[in-house]
């Protein structure tokens, strides 16, 4: 068996949630500093974005991740297989796997990719 380095073990469809809270934030700080509300300088600096822009993507991630979990239980391995990193991984095999789930991304019937 070759030893997988994982990260996280997140739900894929999580993503899109850290990409809209990330521009949500972003956004709304950048529409605050343009018009001028009274919102708190560690809202609005500069400075204070960069750490936003990783704490509130990353925490909604982990959240929505957990939420799914308790209702779905955790993402197997077979969801996050091409996500993760190995280091001798077949590259053969993980093409033809790539291949089928771009076909079902493209329409298959089941819906889940």
């Amino acid at each position: 068996m070759v030893a997988e380095q994982v990260f996280t073990r997140v739900h894929r469809e999580t993503g899109l949630i850290g990409l809209l809270v990330g521009l949500s934030y972003g956004m709304s700080a950048i529409l605050a500093d343009f018009n001028g509300w009274d919102l708190p300088l560690c809202y609005m600096n500069m400075w204070w974005a960069y750490l936003w822009n990783i704490i509130l993507p990353v925490t909604s991630i982990f959240v929505a991740s957990k939420v799914i979990d308790l209702k779905h239980g955790p993402a197997s391995d077979e969801e996050l297989r091409g996500l993760i990193y190995q280091r001798r991984e077949n590259s053969a095999e993980l093409r033809e796997w790539m291949g089928r789930r771009g076909i079902c991304a493209r329409g298959c019937g089941s819906g889940r990719i």
